[in-house]
């Protein structure tokens, strides 16, 4: 609980083999770079969005001087934030001493980044596609730090 403010994208691959980890490290790096820039389009940057765990199970997220609230819950050892009855998120969450890292399944976005390698002669994309080969699964989102 509290209020976590936004500080940099977070990205987690994951993979059996120790030295596709260690590639894959490597890569996470580049695809944060460039998924800060997509979110910075969206009024997401650093100390621009925060959301604030309340006790009584309700939550308010501000993103770029806009308000939204609702209820919060853990479920299935998930965080799930409820906008209303209608909308409902589901994310996982890690806790690092002051840093929140809230994520979601990018496996999707991992084929098709290693699906445009194969199409394309874009060199980041080429270096990305070669430092994941072994990667299995791709988790993104935010690092949130506690205020």
């Amino acid at each position: 609980m509290g209020t976590w403010v936004y500080e940099e994208p977070a990205i987690v691959l994951s993979s059996s083999n120790i030295l596709t980890n260690v590639a894959a490290k490597a890569a996470s790096k580049k695809i944060q770079s460039k998924l800060a820039a997509q979110l910075s389009k969206a009024g997401i940057s650093a100390g621009k969005m925060s959301i604030t765990l309340n006790s009584d199970k309700t939550f308010t997220e501000t993103i770029g001087g806009k308000t939204n609230s609702g209820t919060w819950e853990v479920s299935d050892s998930k965080l799930v934030l409820s906008f209303g009855s209608v909308k409902s998120v589901s994310l996982t969450t890690q806790l690092s001493g002051s840093k929140l890292l809230i994520v979601t399944d990018a496996s999707k976005l991992l084929s098709l980044m290693k699906g445009l390698a194969n199409l394309s002669s874009n060199s980041t994309i080429s270096t990305i596609s070669t430092l994941m080969k072994g990667v299995d699964g791709m988790q993104c989102g935010l690092t949130m730090k506690k205020q």
